[in-house]
């Protein structure tokens, strides 16, 4: 005997109302990160064929020549014409610049410069990330909600609904993927870059004011310990087991619906049986209607008649052999 706890059914509606009604933001949100995602792609490709290569040789290079400088016009000279990126100059041609300042203040310039450039770089990185870590688990969202309602037909015997479940199931799973390693690419290949990117302004700020501290116009800068990729966790470090959770999820479906599929062609197949086999056992009836006169006996056997309506009483004439029927004889 199963136990009712009271209030539970109202529990149990709200839940399915609520899960049922989170279907269609869901499916908008993996839209959205679907187009976010292909407009990422488009993004790196543009930012990749305006990105400058920047080698270690060219950079070494810059630091002989800082070093070598013989005043602060002549490193301007310097940096203005070296082919690094126009916002590595900004910085080195502001900390240059920073002659009039206090030492401490000149530091404090130094490096808030340098973290303006980390956090430039991680609001971008931060975009795909979320994407990376979101978009999996609405996919595993997307498929779990039709979920309820497409095994629920398929109790019922309505194969054409838990068709249409699963096939939203596996879209918003596909989606979901999809969308999540597009970003975790972007991320990555990004992440790769401005880390080059920062390294070298490191350098180049690290020589530009062990030169300015030669002259006596600055100190040594203390470096950030804290880079934004550094110490981050991995954005696809929890996408793993997301996936495991929906491969165990399809495969389950799967054996499901091929075990409810055998079972009821099992059941067609059995009653289909039976109705072979009362078919055959059943005696063959002879159809009479009012006035019809019966040459030959019908062939008969110990069936008792059951279903049928009795109408009368049937006599057999010995002379001629002539069944004749008596109807409302009791």
């Amino acid at each position: 005997m199963v136990t009712t706890i009271p209030g539970s059914e109202i529990l149990t509606s709200s839940l399915n109302m609520i899960s049922q009604s989170l279907q269609i933001p869901v499916i908008i949100f993996l839209v959205i990160f679907a187009v976010f995602a292909v407009l990422a792609i488009g993004g790196l490709i543009s930012e990749y064929t305006s990105r400058k290569k920047v080698s270690p040789e060219l950079i070494e290079e810059l630091i002989y020549s800082i070093s070598n400088a013989e005043s602060p016009s002549q490193i301007k000279d310097i940096i203005k014409n070296a082919k690094i990126y126009e916002s590595q100059k900004v910085v080195l041609i502001k900390i240059l610049r920073s002659s009039s300042l206090t030492i401490d203040s000149r530091q404090a310039l130094a490096k808030k410069l340098i973290e303006f450039e980390e956090n430039k770089f991680s609001k971008r990185i931060e975009r795909t990330d979320v994407v990376t870590r979101i978009g999996p688990t609405l996919g595993l969202m997307g498929t779990l909600i039709p979920m309820g309602p497409g095994l629920a037909a398929l109790g019922s015997g309505d194969v054409n609904t838990l068709a249409n479940a699963i096939i939203v199931a596996f879209d918003t799973t596909v989606v979901g993927i999809g969308a999540g390693a597009v970003a975790y690419f972007v991320s990555k290949v990004r992440r790769r870059w401005y880390e080059e990117y920062l390294s070298n302004l490191d350098a180049l700020i690290d020589s530009l004011l062990d030169k300015l501290k030669q002259w006596g116009l600055f100190m040594v800068r203390e470096k950030s310990k804290k880079r934004f990729s550094e110490g981050e966790e991995d954005p696809m470090a929890g996408t793993s087991n997301l996936v495991d959770v929906m491969l165990v999820i399809a495969v389950g479906l799967l054996i499901f619906v091929v075990i409810s599929w055998n079972m009821q062609s099992v059941v067609f197949s059995e009653n289909q049986n039976q109705q072979q086999a009362i078919d055959q056992s059943s005696p063959s009836v002879t159809e009479v209607s009012e006035g019809q006169t019966l040459n030959d006996t019908p062939e008969s056997s110990d069936s008792s008649g059951q279903g049928y309506m009795e109408m009368g009483k049937v006599y057999k004439d010995p002379s001629t052999g002539k069944l004749i029927m008596v109807e409302g004889w009791k």
